[in-house]
């Protein structure tokens, strides 16, 4: 596999056609410094990270239980032992449930959920994707009853398979057609 360059990045990223219906908060994100992947990481793994892109969506309206959000993050880095270094210094929170679907993504894949208390507690899945030298991170953020593993998994699913169109030589055009 390829390591994906800037305009690669940029292309898998999700797009208002990729998530119909959904409302592409403010405008996706490509980087060539490691800020964005210090965010969620010590400086160590970053090192090798030569591209990254981030994109937001939302639907619904907030405070209720049909609001949700989705955040895609895409680290390019320059080796797969890079990738794989970046991938187990992502976090993991709790574990999902065991009755909580886990999906097999790339080459390695984990989920784990978050909750932050407050006046409207937010939940979050997380699923973090290694594929070759590209690194995914994916959330799910709303309130509880929005956030299900199998909403999380049809984010992770689609910047998973737009990363390996982009890997394939094609043009990303995968979708979420239906996010329940």
């Amino acid at each position: 596999m390829t390591t994906l360059q800037k305009r690669d990045v940029k292309a898998v990223l999700p797009d208002a056609a990729a998530l119909p219906g959904w409302r592409h908060i403010g405008r996706s994100r490509v980087e060539t410094d490691p800020y964005t992947c210090m965010i969620w990481t010590r400086k160590d793994p970053c090192r090798d990270v030569l591209v990254t892109g981030s994109a937001n969506f939302t639907r619904g309206p907030q405070r209720t239980t049909r609001w949700l959000r989705f955040s895609f993050f895409v680290f390019s880095c320059r080796t797969t032992s890079a990738a794989h270094h970046l991938y187990s210094k992502l976090p993991d929170y709790r574990p999902l449930p065991a009755e909580a679907k886990r999906p097999k993504l790339g080459d390695e894949s984990a989920a784990s959920r978050n909750l932050l208390n407050g006046e409207h507690p937010t939940a979050e899945i997380y699923n973090k994707i290694r594929v070759g030298h590209t690194v995914v991170l994916t959330f799910a953020a709303g309130l509880e009853k929005a956030v299900t593993a199998e909403r999380a998994e049809k984010a992770a699913r689609l910047q998973t398979e737009r990363v390996l169109q982009a890997h394939h030589g094609f043009k990303p055009t995968a979708q979420a057609t239906r996010v329940p």
